[in-house]
């Protein structure tokens, strides 16, 4: 019955709310048919330890899709734990687990349920109206039911888009690929909390987290940075949960993590003990009693981090998984948040996301990119899970119709392709309204850098695997032959990208066969 009623035929203030739950509970529904089972990995690898979990990847029977940061549980051996997806990427999985597994890594069961994420996202929009940052999710609806004021010119630029960003409630950024979305929402971020705002980073990848943190790293000079170590108890611009990036997880001050276990030097000493204890016993007796000490141990950390740190910082980076689930941010309350790659989120999560903003929200990213993927079929997971933000309030329907809403701003310099690449994107994508920054002019011609390969009059190879997923054999060892020679160039760097899971896997597993454990070139 839910799916024949419109979200704005109904005047009730809150009938978006309703809608949004009722969207996620099909959605729900459908991964509990799909998901609610084991799933075998095997080949496990271990990459190390970072903060108080352990980094191991996997590779999947079956294609496997869950958001950054999902709960999970993996048995391994006699080791049963519990852990978070980090990515999930065809048919790769990288874990961060509580506890330390027993080699060899063969073969794991990997336990899931994906819909505890959505329940939560529920449980946030239900109380949105009970809470003070309402308005500002009301105004983002308004935008939505209204047929607001257009401008003829987009404004463009990242002087612009960060001016919008500081003094607009709410704030657009379109950018494409390569025009600095990473260096402008860092700079938001940093002239926010510099103005003595709080500040929230949401992003539905981890890697995206990561890369506006650094960015803000990057952008604090020296002087400032010895400031705010001398002036603050806590340090006031973290990375709230797992991290990818080597900078970020090892940094004593823009990990959470690392500055709650330097407060407690006895407790740090000690699960550096054990942990090497349960590396040495393997399968002895002892070894029970010393994870059991290491949970604990670890928990006391974390609770410090989570009441200590957290309620003191002003900048905090985490994904948006993480901010549904988590009290120490969806109970905490922001002056700005800043929803980076929004264009991959679901609607009510960035509904969401504006409920924590007391001022400011900001949705950053590229509608002419890949949208939110959703399981289900149906009108109301079309209308409310399978478009984004910038569709949802009219802002790419508008754009594409030749007029801007004045809450946009597009990042129109882009600084990594090569002009005769970039011209065939903002001809054929971008509506000429992409142009190339002067650090990438070349005078080499287009068909020097752009090579089009037309197998059409070849004998083709192509097939599905059982998951439905494409791969052609004849294009998987083209692709890596042109790839193998590009890579003899010392001056560069060469990836092979697929829109198909089994062609990529495909691809590795020749990779693999070519270099076995060396390092690839590709």
């Amino acid at each position: 019955m839910w799916e024949d009623k419109n979200w704005w035929e109904d005047d009730i203030e809150c009938d978006f709310i309703e809608d949004s739950v009722k969207a996620l509970w099909v959605e729900i529904q459908k991964l509990k048919e799909d998901g609610g089972r084991e799933i075998l990995l095997f080949d496990g690898e271990f990459h190390g330890k970072d903060g108080n979990e352990y980094l191991y990847s996997f590779n999947l029977e079956e294609e496997v899709y869950l958001m950054d940061d999902a709960p999970v549980k993996v048995r391994c051996n006699t080791i049963t734990t519990e852990g978070v997806a980090i990515s999930c990427q065809g048919f790769e999985i990288l874990l961060a687990l509580n506890d330390y597994l027993e080699h060899p890594l063969k073969k794991a069961i990997l336990q899931t349920e994906p819909w505890k994420l959505l329940e939560a996202l529920q449980d946030r929009l239900r109380g949105l109206p009970y809470e003070q940052n309402f308005s500002l999710v009301k105004s983002v609806v308004e935008l939505a039911r209204s047929c607001p004021m257009t401008d003829e010119f987009i404004s463009q630029g990242q002087t612009k888009a960060i001016r919008k960003a500081l003094r607009n409630p709410i704030t657009f950024i379109w950018g494409p690929p390569g025009t600095g979305k990473t260096y402008t929402l860092a700079q938001i971020a940093l002239e926010s909390f510099q103005k003595g705002e709080k500040v929230l980073i949401l992003s539905h990848a981890n890697i995206a987290v990561d890369g506006a943190i650094e960015a803000i790293a990057k952008q604090i000079p020296e002087q400032m940075m010895h400031g705010l170590l001398e002036e603050n108890q806590v340090f006031p611009i973290v990375r709230y949960g797992y991290s990818r990036s080597d900078f970020l997880r090892n940094h004593e001050c823009f990990s959470s993590y690392k500055q709650a276990l330097s407060r407690v030097p006895h407790i740090a000493d000690r699960i550096k003990e054990l942990e090497e204890m349960v590396k040495d016993t393997g399968k002895d007796f002892q070894t029970k009693s010393y994870r059991k000490e290491l949970r604990e141990l670890r928990r006391q950390v974390k609770e410090i981090e989570k009441n200590e740190i957290i309620p003191k910082t002003k900048v905090v980076g985490t994904t948006v998984s993480k901010a549904q689930i988590d009290p120490a941010i969806y109970e905490k309350s922001f002056d700005v948040v800043l929803l980076d790659e929004a264009s991959m989120a679901y609607i009510p999560q960035s509904l969401y996301a504006a409920g924590l903003a007391g001022k400011r929200v900001v949705y950053i990213g590229d509608f002419k990119q890949l949208a939110p993927i959703a399981m289900a079929d149906g009108t109301l997971v079309d209308t409310w899970l399978k478009r984004d933000i910038f569709e949802f309030t009219r802002v790419k329907q508008q754009v594409d119709g030749g007029s801007f809403p004045p809450q946009l701003a597009m990042l129109n310099e882009q600084r990594r392709m090569h002009p005769g690449i970039s011209g065939f994107v903002t001809v054929n994508i971008y509506d000429r309204l992409l142009r190339d920054h002067d650090s990438v002019e070349d005078d080499r011609p287009w068909n020097q850098v752009l090579k089009l390969m037309d197998t059409g009059q070849m004998f083709s190879i192509a097939m599905k695997d059982r998951n439905q997923s494409r791969f052609n054999v004849l294009h998987a060892f083209l692709s890596t032959i042109i790839a193998l020679q590009y890579s003899r160039d010392p001056a560069g760097s060469v990836g092979i990208v697929t829109p198909y899971s089994a062609q990529s896997r495909l691809i590795n597993n020749i990779l693999k066969d070519i270099f076995g454990n060396r390092k690839w070139p590709v």
